[in-house]
């Protein structure tokens, strides 16, 4: 039981101390407020960046799990405690790239594009979705 509290300590205390931005952030951002992002939607050099911008995160995204999903064939000898650090190490990982994707910056650049009616936004929705 102590192993379980020490590794949920660990856990916890990499996930607050390593905070990495997986994700770029746009240089112009245009908050939630409805006027902006429809003025927004109407200017092609921002839905021109913002859609550059979704686009590297679909990559980045689709990069981590494809990266993620082979680390176990790496090294056959690799014993329980290896592919338990694997797993820790994922969830930290998809964590993190979750809580990127729920901040204000990322739901405005999302919200300005559904206003402009992208159509990145199918391939972002099926990404999003998986």
């Amino acid at each position: 039981m102590d192993k379980f509290v020490t590794a949920l300590n660990e856990t916890t205390a990499s996930m607050h101390s390593s905070k990495q931005l997986m994700l770029k952030l746009p240089e112009n951002i245009v908050l939630n407020d409805f006027k902006l992002q429809r003025a927004a939607a109407l200017d092609s050099q921002i839905i021109g960046d913002y859609e550059e911008l979704v686009t590297d995160w679909m990559n980045t995204i689709e990069t981590i799990i494809v990266d993620t999903s082979d680390e176990r064939f790496m090294d056959p000898n690799a014993g329980p405690l290896s592919e338990l650090e694997r797993w820790r190490r994922r969830q930290r990982l998809l964590t993190s790239l979750t809580e990127q994707l729920k901040s204000k910056e990322c739901k405005a650049v999302i919200g300005v594009l559904i206003t402009a009616k992208s159509r990145l936004l199918r391939r972002w929705k099926i990404i999003d979705v998986g």
